[in-house]
């Protein structure tokens, strides 16, 4: 597991308010149930979030909701598809690394990252992973979120290559070159 960090560490004021939201709905459990999340609660947060279905045996994960401007940076609405199917050409498989941590650690979890373009055009960001919980108290739904750290008006045409090196955004932040887990 990464280093810990508080969620006021987060580079992103955005992803600390959707942490603290995070927090606010978990109360006193381990985690908050899927019902104890309300879009509405999150309106300016919407376009930047993604819930995905945990699936088990094998595990997947599946995209329930996928906000505005996550749809325009991978080019296409992958909601209902899986993230290792082909439409990525395997490129969001790269997030199943840190979506499987918070799965097992049932713990959220921060990640810097790069989506390049074959046209030389890249965007830095931050992501969040918090898992949401099911009756029995195992992790059945990530709520994530991202963070942009450049911005563009408009996206290249294409399907961005995820990349999780970390190394770039990590340096510039003091932080060391692995996932961050946030608590």
């Amino acid at each position: 597991m990464g280093d810990w960090i508080r969620h006021e560490d987060l580079t992103s004021g955005r992803l600390a308010s959707l942490c603290s939201y995070w927090r606010r709905r978990r109360g006193e459990r381990a985690l908050p149930l899927r019902s104890d999340i309300d879009p509405v609660d999150i309106p300016a947060l919407l376009a930047d979030v993604i819930l995905l279905d945990v699936e088990t045996a094998p595990q997947r994960f599946r995209f329930r909701l996928v906000g505005t401007r996550m749809s325009e940076l991978f080019g296409r609405d992958p909601t209902g598809r899986y993230l290792d199917e082909p439409w990525s050409r395997g490129e969001a498989a790269s997030l199943l690394e840190p979506l499987r941590e918070a799965v097992e650690g049932a713990r959220p979890l921060a990640v810097f990252g790069t989506m390049a373009w074959d046209n030389g055009a890249r965007v830095d960001l931050e992501w969040l992973f918090l898992p949401l919980g099911n009756a029995r108290g195992e992790v059945s739904m990530i709520l994530a979120g991202a963070d942009f750290f450049s911005q563009r008006l408009q996206y290249p045409e294409g399907e961005p290559r995820i990349e999780l090196g970390r190394a770039l955004l990590c340096r510039a932040h003091g932080l060391a070159e692995r996932t961050v887990a946030v608590w």
